[in-house]
């Protein structure tokens, strides 16, 4: 049996190296449900999602990575990133919506309302984590010793950097949804059938 020079995107969809297409495509959608951002999982976690599947489930892509070890378009940069996350959002639709339901549906106005939704939760994550680091900082101030060394404004610093630091990763998230509507704002969307319109709510 043929092993596979790295199993990291078979990890990341819950399977081992030797699974099968259906078996790939069963975990994934299984995995996709729980860490959508709408079910409250995380918009990092979900495209890392939607990539390793889209490896995995190209026969050609999944044999040169078990090959390789590599992925052959990993770039990291925003606009690939914003791709990225274009693309799970439409995996996402087309694994849950019912074929005869797709022609009635505007995708690119569900697209949009998803990643408006998207940036609003992570302004105001970002907005609270920097107000509770404030409270760290401000309390900070308010111990009082005489020693020399101050255990106790290491840990309060600490925890206030550490706050602010993930209040910057949800800052680099922001960016790439604004990546996104970059990409979007050159797109209109036709409606095949009846133009009967279908909410977020539909297919979550």
């Amino acid at each position: 049996m043929f092993i596979a020079l790295s199993d990291a995107l078979y990890q990341e969809i819950g399977v081992s190296s030797g699974a099968s297409a259906a078996e790939i495509k069963r975990a994934y959608r299984v995995k996709a449900k729980r860490v959508h951002p709408d079910s409250g999982g995380s918009a990092d976690e979900f495209t890392r999602l939607g990539r390793a599947y889209r490896v995995l489930s190209d026969p050609m892509r999944r044999l040169s990575y078990d090959r390789t070890g590599r992925v052959d378009d990993a770039t990291g940069d925003t606009r690939s990133i914003a791709l990225e996350m274009i693309g799970s959002y439409i995996d996402q639709v087309i694994e849950s919506v019912p074929d005869e339901l797709l022609p009635d549906i505007d995708v690119l106005e569900l697209m949009r309302t998803h990643f408006v939704q998207l940036q609003e939760k992570a302004q105001q994550g970002a907005q609270r984590l920097r107000a509770k680091a404030k409270k760290f900082e401000r309390l900070a101030t308010r111990f009082c010793t005489k020693a020399a060394d101050d255990p106790i404004k290491r840990i309060l610093d600490r925890r206030r950097d550490q706050l602010g630091d993930d209040a910057e990763r949800i800052l680099a998230e922001i960016a790439k949804v604004d990546a996104v509507f970059e990409i979007l704002k050159g797109y209109s969307f036709r409606i095949d059938a009846s133009g009967r319109s279908l909410s977020q709510r539909d297919f979550a």
